[in-house]
């Protein structure tokens, strides 16, 4: 138990001998408690006296239940997470005669927890069985369209349009939704404009910090000096100059880095320092505001039957997927990764986030670890994470130009080595559907990954 926090809810006031743990691995396991919860204190117990107990943590009990609990449903990752200040996809545990047969439907909170802690706090059961991993909350369609309402003034709808050239390179029915030719050419605008919008007076007046290999970077500096806000952006050095171009002329202040995983530890010191993270990934707002392109698509191609994304942290996938799933619950999600940036297909091997090494060009794909969040919604709602090499990115970016009529950059290019594994696996029926993220890349860099990968 050394580094968990458990959660005892003790009928009574009393703890009972036995866990069951809920685990970022999803595994179900067993063990004798080190220590019974007490009722805590300064809590009382429960309706009836049913519930009573204490948050421990490496074998001290500091805090009770109650604590944890009186919080809305929406933010019960935040409670645990910003009271106790635990790492996303800590353990769970729960007692109270909660077996660990009773945890084995991991994918969602038993309705057994749901019912024993609701005699503490009145959460909605099926609110509570969509927080999983860590407790990371899953977005849902209302929160989506919610976004989508916000930012419309501030956006495009961008075309979702058949493309016949893409239909005869692969032989089946193809949609792009065309997010390239969204406002700072990416899909990144919704999810930054989102956030953007939310923020407070005091908030707008310290300003925002961002980090990016460059689309995101691009949107917030952009959006930002649309709405009036001060931003930061911080970039890796190798990040695409026309990118670091356009942040300072958006009037951003530009911090540059050697790499991308120094770029993210100074984003956290500048959060420290008092500005707002727009963060591409780990936010709610902002994959609520991503979330809006699968809106657009389940209105305008619900015919579709596999719709393939590209990732990077994973708010795209994300929000995309929970949209699409809403809507078109028969729709398969499938993601799309590069070699030496697979920070989900690692994660989902290793049963939650872990930190990767980065080695792909594709630097907009490019996170050194995805989130619990993100991680979460791929687990719930995407068929499967697929891996394509660097030089079938470029491939599938020329092929984009030459018969998709589209300028993009690799990261929506692996889209279509990607669709030809989807072909493969689910037949000709297949009515195929591709999120074409970005175009945010100069003639000269795609001309110089081609001379490359000695690609004509």
């Amino acid at each position: 138990m050394d580094g968990a926090l458990a959660l005892f809810l003790g009928g009574g006031g009393t703890g009972r001998a036995g866990v069951g743990v809920w685990s970022a691995s999803a595994r179900v396991t067993t063990t004798p408690t080190a220590r019974t919860g007490q009722a805590g204190s300064d809590t009382p117990d429960g309706p009836g006296g049913q519930v009573g107990g204490e948050i421990c943590r490496a074998g001290i009990c500091e805090h009770t239940v109650r604590r944890c609990l009186d919080a809305p449903a929406g933010s019960w990752d935040g409670t645990i997470n910003g009271l106790y200040g635990l790492p996303a996809g800590t353990d769970i545990c729960l007692t109270d005669g909660v077996s660990a047969a009773a945890l084995i439907t991991i994918e969602r909170v038993p309705d057994v927890v749901a019912r024993t802690i609701s005699a503490v706090h009145p959460l909605d059961a099926g609110g509570l069985r969509s927080r999983r991993h860590g407790g990371a909350a899953m977005i849902e369609l209302a929160r989506i369209e919610a976004a989508a309402g916000l930012i419309a003034d501030h956006l495009v709808r961008t075309p979702t349009v058949p493309s016949p050239g893409l239909s005869d390179l692969l032989g089946v029915p193809v949609t792009v939704k065309l997010e390239l030719l969204q406002r700072t050419g990416s899909f990144k605008a919704r999810g930054a404009t989102a956030k953007l919008l939310s923020l407070d007076d005091a908030q707008r007046a310290a300003g925002v910090v961002a980090v990016s290999g460059g689309n995101h970077a691009i949107a917030v500096a952009v959006m930002a000096r649309a709405l009036d806000v001060k931003a930061t952006v911080v970039m890796p050095r190798s990040a695409p100059a026309r990118a670091a171009e356009i942040c300072t002329a958006a009037g951003a202040t530009l911090r540059l880095t050697d790499d991308m995983s120094a770029a993210f530890a100074l984003m956290d010191q500048l959060r420290a320092d008092g500005l707002t993270l727009v963060h591409p990934f780990d936010d709610p707002v902002v994959v609520a505001g991503q979330g809006t392109v699968g809106l657009e698509l389940a209105d305008d191609a619900p015919e579709l039957t596999d719709v393939l994304v590209s990732i990077g942290g994973g708010a795209l996938i994300s929000g995309v997927a929970a949209a699409l799933r809403a809507r078109r619950p028969q729709v398969r999600i499938w993601g799309v990764e590069t070699v030496g940036a697979q920070a989900m297909s690692r994660a989902r091997a290793a049963g939650g986030p872990v930190p990767v090494e980065l080695s792909s060009i594709v630097l907009t794909l490019s996170a050194p670890m995805v989130s619990a969040l993100t991680y979460d919604h791929v687990t719930e709602l995407v068929s499967e994470v697929l891996v394509v090499s660097d030089a079938e990115a470029v491939r599938g970016t020329l092929e984009l130009a030459e018969h998709g009529k589209v300028w993009a950059e690799p990261a929506a290019g692996c889209l279509l080595p990607a669709a030809r594994q989807v072909i493969d696996r689910v037949g000709p029926q297949t009515r195929i559907g591709l999120v074409v993220c970005g175009g945010n890349s100069t003639v000269a860099d795609v001309t110089g990954w081609a001379a490359r990968f000695d690609l004509r």
